[in-house]
Order: structure tokens, then sequence, then C-alpha cells
């Protein structure tokens, strides 16, 4: 059962929480958005969840948080504060650069699939407590 709740912590409370800070202060006051400010506060929810994880190794909490933030962030944080397609891309942020980089080549299903198999993993890794060491 800790286990359940510290998925559900590590996968939801960073989401939340920058999807929150973005929304109050992004949208509703209409400053530009500093994704070095955001992402800070995430990261920190991501580490500091994952160091009080006792339930499985370090790495793979690490993993777990990382996995569900790299396939579902980006489409609730296009759906809910950019009012924007899921697939929308920005120009902005070095990430969205890169991605839009790596989509001129595999295209936006092979991206997101890459994203959901390093969820899949993730998850795989969490449950399997045994695997790699």
């Amino acid at each position: 059962m800790r286990k359940l709740v510290f998925a559900l912590l590590l996968c939801i409370v960073p989401v939340a929480a920058e999807l929150i800070l973005d929304y109050l202060l992004y949208y509703v006051e209409g400053e530009p958005d500093n994704h070095i400010f955001t992402a800070g506060f995430r990261v920190a929810f991501m580490i500091s969840i994952s160091l009080l994880n006792d339930t499985v190794k370090k790495w793979q909490s690490l993993l777990l948080t990382f996995g569900f933030h790299l396939l579902w962030f980006p489409i609730l944080y296009n759906l809910l504060i950019l009012h924007q397609p899921f697939d929308y891309i920005g120009t902005t942020a070095w990430t969205d650069r890169v991605e839009q980089q790596i989509r001129d080549i595999i295209t936006t299903p092979g991206v997101l699939f890459i994203k959901l198999a390093v969820f899949g993993s993730a998850v795989k890794f969490y449950i399997n407590t045994k695997i790699y060491g």
C-alpha cells in the first residue's frame, strides 16, 4: 500500500504543483513563462519525494516520476495552460526546440511512443524491485 501511495505522489505531485504554479503565475497574471523557475519547483518535488520513498531504490523512484512527467506534463500544460492542441510545441524553451528536432526525424506519433515506452519501463522497474539489484 505504501508503494502505491508513493507511486501516486511521485506521479501526481510534481506535475500538479507545476501546473498550479504556471496557472497562477502565467495564465492568471499574464506574465511570460519562466521555465527555469517552475522547472526548479518540479525537480525539487521529484527529488524530495524520491528521497523519501524507502519502498524502492532511488533510481526507480526518479525514473517513475521522470517517465510520468515526460509523457503527461507537456500534454496537460498545452491543454490547460496554453489552450493549444496536445501536440503543440513552443519555441521558447530549449526542450521544445530539441523535441521539435526529434519530431522532424521520427514524427509526433514516434515521439509519443518513445515517451510511452519510457513511462511503461519506469512502471515495470517500479513494480519489480528485484530488477537490476
